[in-house]
């Protein structure tokens, strides 16, 4: 296979992430309420050394329930973040956002989900400190790998998945390949329920579609260590030797 390349000059990619965004299910206040009128009479009813006893162990009732509040704030997939945070940035008149399984109120700071039960969530936006190392995802490094699933000897790298997809090719420029990338991405995409991720990826991809290969092979990479569907899909697709899926994937891995 011939493929054509680009000496375009180098660009710039990826702007820095401002913000991560999150969301948590929102909070009942009515047991709460509850809880304040029970202390109230409990209060009028005890002495004066009870009510302090009382008052303090409210208190640290009340920083448990903040700090478990706290921890209940789940982060956005990068790419859903990113979705969130470019409408954020690109509309001075907050508007709603579209993913995949959630539907974004900037105006009301709310997130309702698409599963059914259009629960509402509360979301949140947090700007990231460029002078601060991003901690490795746990799920994505930290998970033991099963050994009954190793990958195979013979596809170290992946070398059978992209030699596979490269023989099916003649001369194919490297916009070609990305277009093929991006079209496989996005079939997938809608496979794995992740249609909104995949339209983003495959954005991202033809934004340096006719740039240096240089710079086509850095979007990929970056693209890649995103949190999304694409990795854990690339991942299990060379574990498992799944030959059936090297025309919609095999553009983006070679």
């Amino acid at each position: 296979m011939t493929v054509e390349s680009k000496t375009v000059g180098p660009i710039k990619l990826f702007h820095q992430r401002q913000a991560q965004w999150y969301w948590k299910p929102s909070v009942n206040i009515s047991p709460i309420s509850e809880q304040k009128e029970q202390v109230q009479k409990q209060e009028q009813e005890q002495e004066q050394a009870q009510e302090q006893k009382q008052e303090q162990e409210q208190e640290q009732v009340q920083e448990q329930k903040q700090e478990q509040e706290q921890e209940q704030w789940t982060k956005f997939s990068d790419i859903q973040s990113n979705i969130i945070e470019e409408a954020f940035n690109e509309n001075p008149t907050p508007i709603l956002v579209t993913l995949d399984h959630f539907t974004i109120d900037l105006k009301n700071s709310a997130a309702i989900s698409k599963r059914g039960n259009n629960q509402k969530m509360q979301i949140k936006r947090i700007p990231i400190d460029q002078n601060q190392n991003t901690p490795l995802r746990k799920e994505r490094f930290s998970l033991p790998l099963q050994i009954n699933k190793p990958f195979n000897e013979w596809t170290s790298g992946g070398y059978w998945f992209i030699h596979q997809w490269k023989e099916k090719q003649q001369y194919i420029s490297y916009t070609d390949i990305v277009e093929q990338a991006a079209n496989g991405i996005v079939l997938e995409g809608e496979h794995e329920n992740e249609p909104s991720e995949a339209r983003y990826i495959a954005k991202q991809l033809r934004n340096v579609q006719n740039t240096a290969e240089i710079d086509i092979h850095e979007c990929s990479i970056k693209l890649y260590t995103f949190d999304s569907f694409l990795y854990r899909l690339v991942n299990k697709t060379l574990r498992d030797n799944d030959k059936t899926k090297i025309d919609t994937l095999g553009p983006g891995c070679q």
